[in-house]
């Protein structure tokens, strides 16, 4: 299974709500692709594979799953620290998400929280479709100062579809930190598949029906 389908299928079930001890309601899938949508912009990697990444480009680098920043950097850092003390993956998928949980519901803020600031996972809309969702956390939970909203958009949809797009071979887009981790560079291009044309499409759909042309 795919990191991504792993996520979607996490959030959209009994997983995030295990994870956040019920503070965290599972999303329709819809809303969680557009979530992993986000994720891959944020990372820079549309396989979200790279998830303890720093942001590169920005005097206050975002890291993680989140790219958390500011005074939500110091946190990360912190939970980052005592993981590896207690030999944890930071950046396997499972801790990033318990983070991610964690986070949410203000365990690691000392007081606050977004469940009661931004809101975003419980406000958003009962219904639409990745794209929607991804507007709406971009908007609510992200609030990155250059969204690129089309990408986060696109591969909202190709996330729901288990066709994320991947970066071509030899792309610069990560770079190693220390030798531990990667380094995105903030806005770098995610490389997106060309658009299937009208006679694959007609080849595809007789294809299905049992014709051969």
């Amino acid at each position: 299974m795919s990191n991504n389908q792993w996520f979607i299928d996490a959030l959209s079930g009994d997983e995030i709500e295990r994870m956040s001890k019920g503070r965290i309601k599972r999303l329709s899938r819809n809303a969680a692709a557009g979530l992993v949508g986000s994720w891959m912009v944020e990372t820079g990697d549309p396989t979200l594979s790279n998830l303890d990444v720093v942001e590169r480009g920005n005097g206050n680098a975002g890291r993680g799953l989140s790219q958390y920043t500011g005074v939500r950097r110091g946190p990360y850092d912190a939970a980052r620290a005592a993981a590896l003390r207690a030999g944890q993956d930071v950046n396997s998928r499972e801790w990033q998400l318990q983070y991610f949980a964690d986070e949410y519901a203000g365990d690691h803020d000392r007081g606050g929280s977004l469940i009661g600031w931004t809101r975003a996972l419980e406000n958003a809309p009962a219904a639409g479709t990745p794209s929607d969702y991804a507007r709406h956390f971009t908007d609510s939970y992200f609030r990155p100062g250059v969204p690129h909203m089309d990408r986060r958009m696109q591969l909202a949809e190709d996330a729901l579809r288990g066709a994320g797009s991947v970066p071509q071979s030899g792309s610069s887009s990560t770079m190693l930190v220390n030798n531990e981790t990667p380094m995105i560079e903030q806005g770098s291009p995610i490389q997106q598949d060309e658009p299937t044309g009208p006679g694959e499409l007609i080849r595809q759909a007789a294809k299905f029906v049992g014709l051969d042309i």
